[in-house]
């Protein structure tokens, strides 16, 4: 594209999003311009959310000068994870209650928030008391999350006789 002048008209469009490829919330992708031989800057802004998007990367140079129309990609990292909790018969591993689903800070902190939050530690199903086995519920832990920042924990139940 050229201008008036007859300028050619460079374009980056700058992308922000997570490791996972998701847009980061409250940030806006957006277009810079200029003439070949201008410089530019690629911004990094500051997110809505500071604990949940940190050490902002930039796949090309924050400054530099116009020289071809590119995609530059800012790629922060998101320390949530969105979490399925599959309530579970300790013995049979049938599904006991409908999923929990939530994003904590972090799998550790998630995890914590789940066996003190999320996981009541006895629950009755058709008239059967279960008791939450947090021994065989923590060995899930270790779990990495998924490529796309997801990650499942299963809630161990076992029978009260």
């Amino acid at each position: 594209m050229t201008d008036l002048r007859g300028n050619s008209k460079i374009t980056i469009h700058v992308h922000y999003t997570d490791q996972y490829g998701k847009p980061v919330d409250g940030v806006t992708d957006v277009i810079l311009t200029g003439n070949k031989g201008d410089s530019y800057k690629v911004e990094m802004p500051e997110t809505n959310n500071p604990d949940k998007y940190v050490n902002p990367k930039c796949s090309i140079p924050l400054t530099g000068t116009f020289d071809t129309d590119i995609t530059a990609v800012v790629t922060y990292d998101n320390r949530y994870v969105d979490i399925t909790v599959h309530r579970l018969d300790f013995d049979t591993k049938q599904k006991l209650l409908d999923d929990a689903t939530f994003t904590g800070l972090g799998k550790s902190k998630a995890y914590f928030d789940f066996m003190n939050n999320e996981a009541p530690t006895e629950i009755t199903v058709s008239g059967q008391k279960y008791k939450l086995d947090e021994t065989e519920s923590a060995k899930v832990s270790d779990q990495n999350p998924d490529a796309n920042g997801h990650l499942t924990f299963n809630a161990m139940y076992k029978k009260e006789v």
